[in-house]
Formats: structure tokens, C-alpha cells, sequence
């Protein structure tokens, strides 16, 4: 009987410590992030909403609509200012990987939230039709805005290749503001 109690005693002590624990999906993770944030991208858990355009995914069992919020792991790299800022409108777009009627395509996978970015931004435009379908399976999101070219995924695919998508992104939409910088070398 003592023994018995002494095994109780120790499981009670020990299951709290063993709960924190990393699972090996977690320690994964860390893996990926400590891979992007070395190479100088910047790592956000975040909610977006979700543009997933399906209207039974957000319904309660008793058919009230729910909040259509998602959590995902927002991989960010920023992009440098133009020098002449006055030149240059700031770019925003927002490519979504869910194709909807109302929205234009890119790939047959992706398509602009809203119009595409200006004419004036068609190597960008192009480079993101040829690499979009790239990224991991799980990417729901890919937006520019303030500088910041962000890549909103769930973490199951390989994140080096979110690392080469946003840091080719990043060089291509730096030749394209500015084709005559020396400092960015041979693409």
C-alpha cells in the first residue's frame, strides 16, 4: 500500500512537468522558425481572416454564422524603401490561395484579393505567377503592406522554401524600384 501510494504521489508530481513538454511536432517548429529568424525573417503567430470563401466552414452546429478567424504563423521579411520615396507609391497587395468567382487568378491556385498590383510591377507580378504554386501546400496567404512581404502558413510544409520565396521576392521587387542599385548583384 505504501508503495502504491508513493507511485501516485510521484505521477501526480511528474504529469505536470511531462504536459510542458515540447512534443516532437513543437520541437519541429522551433526548428523552422530558429532556420527563417537566422537568416533575418521575422516570425508572428497572428490571426488573419480567413479567405477561405466556403459559407458552411464557419457555421455553428446550430447554423449561427461563426467568426471567421484563422491562426496561422505570419513568416515576414522587409523589403527596402525605394530612395526617393516621393517616386514610388507604397505597394500593397494580397495573393490568397483560395480562388473564388469574384476574385482574379493568378495560378489556378491563387488568385488577387483584390485587382492585381500595377502594370509597373510586372516583374513582381510575373515572379509570383511562376512561384506561388511553389510554396508549401499549407501557405494560405502571401501579402505585401508597409515594406513587409509576409507568407501566412501553418507550418507543415519545408520552410526553406518560404526562406527562397520571400528573399527571391524580396530581390526581385528591389530590382524593380530601383534596377540600377549595385548593392543587390546578379539575380
Amino acid at each position: 500500500m505504501v508503495y502504491l501510494l508513493i507511485a501516485i504521489v510521484i505521477l501526480m508530481i511528474a504529469a505536470p512537468i511531462m504536459a510542458v513538454l515540447p512534443s516532437k511536432r513543437d520541437k519541429a517548429r522551433m526548428q523552422k522558425r530558429r532556420q527563417a529568424m537566422g537568416r533575418g525573417i521575422g516570425i508572428e503567430m497572428t490571426n488573419i481572416e480567413d479567405p477561405d470563401m466556403d459559407p458552411n466552414k464557419y457555421l455553428s452546429s446550430t447554423g449561427k454564422p461563426l467568426e471567421r478567424r484563422l491562426s496561422v504563423v505570419a513568416y515576414r521579411l522587409q523589403r527596402r524603401k525605394p530612395a526617393d520615396q516621393r517616386k514610388h507609391q507604397e505597394a500593397r497587395w494580397r495573393a490568397l490561395a483560395y480562388p473564388a468567382k469574384k476574385r482574379t487568378p493568378i495560378t489556378e491556385r491563387w488568385c488577387w484579393e483584390d485587382a492585381p498590383p500595377s502594370s509597373a510591377l510586372d516583374n513582381l507580378v510575373s515572379f509570383l505567377r511562376s512561384n506561388l504554386d511553389e510554396l508549401p501546400a499549407d501557405v494560405v496567404l502571401v501579402e505585401e503592406k508597409n515594406y513587409f512581404i509576409s507568407v501566412y502558413w501553418h507550418e507543415v510544409g519545408e520552410v526553406r522554401e518560404v526562406i527562397d520565396f520571400l528573399e527571391r521576392c524580396v530581390q526581385i521587387w528591389s530590382a524593380e524600384i530601383d534596377p540600377e542599385d549595385k548593392l543587390l548583384g546578379n539575380l
